[in-house]
């Protein structure tokens, strides 16, 4: 019978804590771990773009998650994609021609932050600043 864990980025996620709570299941810990590695193993990835188990099941793998948690290249991929995603830009300018049509402007200072850490929304010119990603 397949063995079933949660493994979360940070070994002190409260949202990793409560979702394998939910599910029922146990927690990895990220060191000394008693969980081994094997094709009977299956591990849900709660946010780590790096898994120290080879022969397991990932549900959500870890090239995924890097793709995701990096906002940029998540737009581009989605993008591609052809997904319903908000317009995005990494160009000041354009971020201003948005702000001079009386759009509101995300602005995302940090690329790999998460529950708004660096985010900040603008309504005039004179809040732009300087970030490598904008929205609509």
């Amino acid at each position: 019978m397949n063995k079933v864990y949660l493994y979360p980025y940070h070994p002190k996620s409260e949202t990793a804590g409560l979702v394998a709570k939910e599910l029922g299941i146990r927690r990895i810990k990220h060191k000394n771990s008693s969980v081994k590695d094997s094709k009977d193993l299956i591990i849900v990835n709660w946010g780590s773009s790096n898994l120290p188990y080879n022969e397991a099941t990932i549900i959500n793998i870890p090239e995924g998650v890097a793709v995701a948690a990096n906002k940029l290249s998540f737009f581009r991929l989605a993008d591609e994609s052809n997904v319903r995603i908000p317009r995005f830009t990494t160009d000041k300018e354009v971020a201003a021609s948005w702000l001079n049509q009386g759009r509101e402007v995300c602005i995302r200072k940090k690329l790999t932050a998460n529950s708004g850490v660096g985010l900040s929304v603008i309504s005039k010119l004179d809040d732009l600043v300087d970030a490598p990603l904008y929205t609509q």
